[in-house]
């Protein structure tokens, strides 16, 4: 299930990423589901790109990232659903790989894979670090998870049922998905390959972009801390807590040396580093930050 808004220059690429391994259409549904575009005709790029093959549903109006995640929830037919965004891409293998191991592991709620990140050319720009060796089910993984970001949509099919017994997306619109996956977590183990086999778009245009250089991303993962606190039992919830804005802070100081170094407004970097001061920054930041401010004051990029 491919969400797309005003993103039309990346959704070809997706697609065929989609359709160099696609099964036959009883097996595998391919749908773009087009939150009102106006970058460009979607529906004739889906014609042209799917030659067939893949679905087109465009909502009348706009109704928002999450509204339109959970509309694919809603038209998905399949046993397991993958949610790729229209600026993402799978990598050959993705889903047999994926396949294989929700198979292996029916007690699983999701599987995902190790992700890269790209940047807005399709280079790659980091690859994440492997949750475990090999492939399996990965111990303690609501600990890990409900500490931080550990996946991006693009790598992770989650069961149907799971969907259906659990809900869909809420809350906020800048991780609403790490909600969803400690949601999930506290029900099921997940199950994991550490082949890289997916790719998550990094770029300016993104919601994500648009969240980090206002400064709201912060507000959101705030709000998903709180949130996901009240799933865990009362054993955990202090520590994860605790971690999990250490996490949030150790994010801000990245993501201002991110924007500082890509030429973004002064004011945009001096958000983030607020914001990290403000969460209590543990002593591993303090020299990051200091070196950041310096950079800022001086006007060193």
């Amino acid at each position: 299930m491919i969400p797309v808004f005003n993103t039309g220059q990346y959704l070809g690429g997706a697609v065929e990423s989609v359709l160099a391994q696609a099964t036959a259409p009883g097996e595998m549904q391919i749908c773009v589901v087009d939150d009102a575009s106006t970058d460009l005709d979607v529906k004739a790029l889906v014609d042209s790109v799917g030659q067939g093959r893949v679905e087109y549903f465009r909502h009348p109006r706009n109704i928002g990232s999450v509204a339109n995640f959970n509309s694919c929830l809603q038209l998905a037919r399949g046993h397991w659903v993958h949610l790729l965004h229209a600026d993402d891409q799978v990598m050959p293998g993705f889903y047999s790989a994926l396949g294989d191991l929700l198979t292996r592991h029916p007690e699983a709620g999701a599987a995902f894979s190790r992700h890269r990140y790209i940047d807005a050319e399709g280079h790659a720009v980091h690859v994440t670090a492997p949750e475990l060796t090999g492939s399996g089910l990965i111990a303690d993984w609501l600990g890990k998870i409900a500490v931080e970001t550990r996946l991006q949509v693009a790598s992770i099919a989650v069961r149907r049922s799971v969907y259906e017994e659990l809900g869909g997306f809420f809350g906020v619109s800048y991780g609403e998905d790490w909600e969803m996956w400690v949601r999930i977590a506290c029900r099921y183990p997940f199950a994991y390959t550490s082949q890289t086999l997916a790719d998550y778009r990094v770029h300016p245009a993104s919601i994500s972009g648009g969240k980090l250089r206002s400064g709201a991303a912060i507000d959101d993962l705030l709000w998903v801390v709180g949130t996901t606190s009240l799933y865990l039992p009362d054993g955990m919830r202090k520590s994860v807590r605790a971690k999990a804005l250490g996490a949030i802070a150790v994010e801000a100081v990245r993501n201002a040396g991110s924007l500082w170094h890509e030429g973004a407004e002064v004011a945009a970097v001096r958000r983030q580093l607020s914001r990290a001061r403000s969460l209590g920054c543990p002593p591993r930041l303090w020299w990051p930050l200091l070196k950041l401010q310096l950079k800022v004051a001086l006007g060193l990029r």
